[in-house]
């Protein structure tokens, strides 16, 4: 997960999927970075405003990047729900069960492959609750 800091520029396109509550922003100007395709859930987008101050945490989840938390200039820290990370783990713990169950067939060195495909991917998981918890 990376911290951006400094002033809100520019807030680019965004789509919103009803169904998840998530906005699908083409660009986020924060200081001097520019992120493109950033995803954030209907809590964090609220309060996304150009001009102000923020630090965002942005880190991968569901295979894009979206911004975990965002800390205001008054030290207020609005985060996305939990829920997401839970999802997300699950989803990953599935399709690396049948990944692993497909190679099994295979064998040998490909299955040896897989596995470590399959915990780095968990890993990755684990280490992305571990830094939004330590969001304060």
């Amino acid at each position: 997960m990376k911290k951006y800091s400094g002033e809100l520029k520019v807030i680019g396109n965004a789509r919103v999927e009803m169904q998840h509550g998530v906005s699908k922003y083409s660009v986020l100007e924060i200081g001097d970075n520019i992120l493109k395709k950033v995803s954030a859930t209907e809590i964090v987008s609220t309060y996304l405003s150009r001009g102000e101050n923020l630090d965002l945490y942005v880190g991968p989840l569901f295979f894009s990047k979206y911004v975990y938390a965002l800390t205001r200039e008054n030290g207020s820290v609005v985060k996305m729900g939990i829920g997401l990370f839970a999802l997300s783990f699950m989803i990953k713990v599935i399709i690396s069960l049948m990944f692993l169950g497909l190679m099994s067939v295979v064998g040998g060195t490909i299955y040896t492959v897989s596995i470590i495909f399959c915990l780095y991917l968990l890993f990755r998981s684990g280490i992305a609750i571990k830094n939004y918890v330590s969001i304060k």
